[in-house]
């Protein structure tokens, strides 16, 4: 009797033991074919791409600046479908409106980052509308190039330190910068000792792959090193980053 019990008891705790090893293979087969999909791109020359290969598992917070269009060449929507929640900010209205429709997950402001609060700038929005910038230097290059101003008008500009004063992120972060040229005053609007990024995508018409640049200079100091250039964005990780692959 007590042998048939000890047999009995063996043949239990084996089959647990199988059903263990079965849950355990599968979910192991699911990441592994995860992992095997292609990764979903939105962004103009891949950098969302370029984010998922550096960034873990799992969901995180983005604050992304001059945000453009929803999902048309933007660099954290892939992000947004991956269950990342954040901020964008655009200077043009359509997409602030889209944005709200497209993305109600995120918080969308209509409006410009610089690197203080309260100034007030005259904007140029340019027909083709990822051309537009606070820039008037910027803007008479743009013309030169045969591109017509739509309209102007004056906005008020905040921070980046302003926008997230009040957030804490226990996640991966990342910081996408598009502004036609305003990327260093962006940066400089950032309180370091609050919000430092793990990825930082900006665009850089001119790439620090020969020389540096007034945004590469900058980002050394505050620990960022250059892992990747893509069309005209820079990709930047910080030094001993969680998200380090």
């Amino acid at each position: 009797m007590v042998l048939n019990t000890q047999v009995i008891l063996s043949d239990v705790i084996q089959q647990a033991r199988e059903k263990v090893n079965l849950a355990v293979s599968l979910r192991r087969s699911r990441r592994m074919a995860i992992r095997t999909l292609p990764t979903p791109s939105y962004s103009q020359f891949g950098e969302d791409a370029v984010l998922q290969a550096f960034l873990p598992p799992g969901d995180g917070f983005y604050i992304d600046i001059g945000s453009g269009h929803p999902t048309q060449g933007s660099n954290t929507y892939a992000l947004y479908l991956m269950g990342w929640r954040g901020i964008l900010i655009d200077p043009i209205a359509s997409n602030i409106s889209l944005s709200h429709a497209v993305r109600p997950g995120d918080t969308c402001i209509l409006g410009l980052c610089g690197d203080a609060d309260g100034d007030s700038v005259e904007f140029f929005e340019f027909e083709i509308y990822q051309y537009s910038t606070m820039l008037p230097g910027r803007a008479k290059e743009v013309e030169k190039l045969g591109h017509k101003v739509k309209s102007t008008y004056e906005l008020t500009v905040t921070t980046v330190a302003e926008q997230i004063s009040s957030l804490t992120f226990d996640g991966p972060t990342v910081l996408s910068i598009d502004v036609e040229g305003a990327e260093y005053q962006v940066l400089q609007g950032n309180d370091w000792d609050h919000f430092r990024p793990d990825l930082i995508c900006v665009e850089e018409w001119e790439p620090p792959l020969l020389k540096s640049t007034e945004v590469s200079g900058f980002l050394a100091t505050k620990g960022y090193t250059l892992i990747a250039v893509t069309g005209f964005s820079s990709i930047y990780q910080l030094r001993s980053s969680s998200a380090e692959a």
